[in-house]
């Protein structure tokens, strides 16, 4: 079973991925501090990280960037989401795998993730 590490801090958004989530099949668990992402990587080993741009402690494009630079956290996916519409231009310079404008259908969700995982 795949894993997916969600740091988003919307709590009714939370609620439709989990629904959607299980629902397919996939084993997940979401953090809305940024402060613990490294910590949740290291120990729950996800497969994919769905990351919300705008986060009440901090800034995901800033998280995705150290995920990307670190050696052990390097390689796995990161799909970053948001309803700015400078998504495509702030997935770019964050050096994430593919981006997802909110709001976004679970199709076009499960599809990214499939292409993703």
């Amino acid at each position: 079973m795949s894993r997916i590490l969600i740091v988003d801090d919307d709590r009714d958004f939370l609620e439709g991925m989990r629904t959607i989530l299980e629902n397919a099949g996939y084993s997940f668990i979401a953090t809305a501090d940024s402060k613990t992402v490294q910590q949740k990587i290291r120990s729950y080993r996800p497969h994919l990280i769905i990351l919300d741009v705008f986060l009440n402690d901090d800034n995901g494009k800033s998280i995705a960037k150290e995920i990307k630079k670190a050696k052990d956290t390097y390689r796995i996916p990161i799909l970053l989401i948001s309803g700015s519409s400078s998504i495509q231009k702030i997935s770019q310079e964050s050096k994430v795998d593919a981006f997802l404008h909110k709001p976004f259908s679970g199709t076009q969700l499960m599809t990214a993730i499939a292409h993703l995982i």
